[in-house]
């Protein structure tokens, strides 16, 4: 890790929901300044709770399967996935699931290594 990786994660913004999916899904919309999800079940887990988590219409991954409680994908090890929207649940056995996304405005996810470090400087009076 470098002075840059710091830099770069010091421009992500984080929210923080917490969704009841107990009768019904959540949808998070796509969002192209997403450059990470973490989806949590954030109670104790049996060996019968599921939440389905789809993708794209797709189910790409059960929270409580395996005995998983965390998922989390970035764009640096999943590519545009984060970018997409998710639908969570309706989950059996759990009620709560927290999500954790996080942003990097555009300007900087478009911009190359230079006008990055440029208006980093800019931005910061550095």
């Amino acid at each position: 890790m470098c002075i840059n990786d710091w830099r770069a994660g010091r421009l992500i913004t984080s929210q923080f929901n917490s969704f009841n999916i107990s009768a019904v899904a959540t949808t998070i919309r796509p969002n192209r300044q997403r450059v990470g999800i973490i989806i949590s079940v954030t109670e104790a887990l049996t060996g019968t709770d599921i939440v389905p988590i789809t993708i794209g219409g797709i189910l790409a991954e059960s929270l409580g399967s395996f005995n998983v409680s965390r998922i989390k994908w970035t764009l640096d090890s999943d590519g545009d996935v984060p970018t997409r929207q998710f639908v969570i649940g309706p989950g059996t056995g759990v009620t709560l699931v927290g999500v954790t996304q996080l942003f990097m405005p555009e300007s900087y996810l478009a911009a190359g290594v230079d006008q990055f470090i440029s208006e980093y400087a800019r931005s910061h009076n550095l």
